[in-house]
C-alpha cells in the first residue's frame, strides 16, 4: 500500500437513504465523525491512498444500548476532491462483535455479517456522499458491548492504487481535531500488516497520522436493543412519513382515526419458541374490518397508506382477516393455525432466527376524516418485529 498525503475537500454532502442519519424509532446513531447529523457543505480529508484491498473501520461502544443489540443500518462517506459528484466505486461491508488491543494492535471479535457472502453481491456507493444501507432485512447481533463496522474498498473507478484515488473513503479533517493522539476508535485495514489503529498506523516506519490519515471516519450506524419482540412504525410523528392528513396518534400508536382513539396500538403476548404469539390490535373503530399483514422487510421512512402509514414491505402476507369487538382485534386465535405455521402455509416458511413485520389495517369508513388524496377509508395500527 502505497501512501498519498490526504487531499482535504469542501464538500456538499448528497444523503441517499437518510435512516444512517436520522435512525427510526427506537434506534440509536452511532458516528465518531464530528460533523452534523445531515451535513451540508463540509470541509473533509479523501484517505486516496487506501487501495483496492483495504478497509476502514469504526468502534463503538454500545453496552449502553443493551447486553444484545442489532444493527439494523451502516453507512460511509466516499468523496471526492473537490465535492465532485457521480463517481461510483463497489464496497463490501463486514460487521465484527467485539474487539482486544495488545501493544497497540487490534484484533477483532467474531465476524457477524459479511454484506458480499449474504447476498451474493457489493454495495455500490457514489461520490460525494454519505452512502447508507438499510440492513434491517438481516440478523446482526452485537453481544460483546462493542461493535466493529468496516467498510472494504473492492473496486474502484478511478484512479490506482500507485498514484492514488481522486475518490475514496474520508474523514471529518479538517472539521475535526486530527485525533492523532486518540485511539482505539478509527481503524484501517492495510495490505501485508492487517488491522491497525489508524491513529498509530505506519507503513515503511512513518505514521500515517496526520500527513497521510487525520480525523474520524466517515462511518455510521444505527442500532437497536435485540428482543423477540419489538415495536416500530409509529404514527406519532416519529417517522419521515408523517400521517397524511397531520392525524398523529398518541406516542407509540398509529395514527389517529375518526372517532379519536389516539390510533391503533399493535401488542403481543406468548413466546416465538414454541409459537404462542399472539397479537392484539386496540384503539381501533369499535367493530372494523381488520386485516393481520406480515412482511419479510421493512420500509424505515414509511408509505402513506390510507389515513396511516405502513412500515411493512417485501413478500406481504394476509395472515388473518378479523372483525373488532369493542375495537380490538386479535389473532390468531382459537382454531387459527400458529403464526409461524400460516405463514408456511401462505409460502413464507420462516427459519429460526428470522425477522419479520407485522400491522394491522382496518376499516375507517369516515370519507371526510382525511379525505382521499391523500387519505383513504382505512387506516393502520403501529407495528411489531419479531425475530422468531
Amino acid at each position: 500500500m502505497l501512501r498519498h498525503v490526504l487531499v482535504v475537500a469542501a464538500a456538499a454532502f448528497l444523503v441517499p437513504g437518510l435512516r444512517a442519519q436520522s435512525c427510526a424509532g427506537g434506534q440509536s446513531f452511532f458516528k465518531n465523525d464530528v460533523l452534523p447529523a445531515n451535513p451540508g457543505m463540509q470541509s473533509v480529508s479523501v484517505i486516496s491512498g487506501l487501495c483496492e484491498g483495504e478497509a476502514a473501520g469504526c468502534v463503538f461502544d454500545v453496552s449502553a444500548v443493551g447486553s444484545t443489540v442489532n444493527v439494523k443500518s451502516a453507512a460511509i462517506g466516499y468523496i471526492q476532491a473537490g465535492g465532485i459528484n457521480g463517481t461510483t466505486a463497489a464496497v463490501n461491508l463486514i460487521i465484527y462483535d467485539g474487539i482486544t488491543w495488545s501493544g497497540g494492535f487490534p484484533t477483532l471479535g467474531a465476524e457477524v455479517f459479511d454484506f458480499g457472502s449474504a447476498t451474493g453481491g457489493l454495495i455500490g456507493v457514489t461520490s460525494s456522499a454519505i452512502n447508507s444501507i438499510d440492513l434491517s432485512g438481516f440478523n446482526i447481533p452485537i453481544t460483546s458491548g462493542k461493535a466493529v463496522i468496516t467498510w472494504w474498498m473492492e473496486i474502484q473507478t478511478t484512479g490506482d492504487c500507485a498514484s492514488g484515488y481522486p475518490a475514496n473513503f474520508a474523514t471529518d479533517y479538517p472539521t475535526g481535531a486530527a485525533n492523532c493522539n486518540v485511539h482505539q476508535k478509527n481503524l484501517i485495514y492495510i495490505l501485508g500488516q492487517g488491522w491497525r489503529d489508524a491513529s498509530t498506523a505506519t507503513v515503511s516506519g512513518f505514521q500515517l497520522c496526520p500527513i497521510y490519515y487525520a480525523g474520524n471516519w466517515l462511518i455510521r450506524s444505527c442500532m437497536e436493543p435485540a428482543g423477540a419482540v419489538q415495536p416500530f412504525c409509529f404514527g406519532d410523528g416519529s417517522l419521515a412519513t408523517g400521517c397524511p392528513c397531520g392525524n398523529l396518534g398518541a406516542i407509540g400508536n398509529g395514527c389517529e382515526n375518526s372517532i379519536g382513539t389516539s390510533g391503533a396500538l399493535l401488542t403481543s403476548a406468548g413466546t416465538t419458541v414454541p409459537d404462542t404469539i399472539v397479537l392484539t390490535s386496540s384503539g381501533e373503530l369499535p367493530s372494523s374490518l381488520s386485516i393481520f399483514l406480515q412482511g419479510t422487510t421493512e420500509s424505515t421512512t414509511g408509505l402513506t397508506y390510507g389515513d396511516g402509514v405502513r412500515c411493512v414491505t417485501g413478500a406481504l402476507k394476509r395472515l388473518y382477516v378479523k372483525s373488532a369487538s369493542g375495537g380490538v382485534a386479535t389473532a390468531p386465535v382459537g382454531s387459527d393455525l400458529s403464526i409461524t405455521a400460516r405463514s408456511a402455509a401462505a409460502g413464507d416458511p420462516i427459519p429460526p432466527g428470522g425477522l419479520r413485520f407485522y400491522q394491522v389495517y382496518y376499516r375507517d369508513p369516515n370519507g371526510t376524516f382525511c379525505p382521499n388524496p391523500p387519505g383513504n377509508t382505512w387506516n393502520v395500527s403501529s407495528g411489531l418485529k419479531i425475530t422468531w
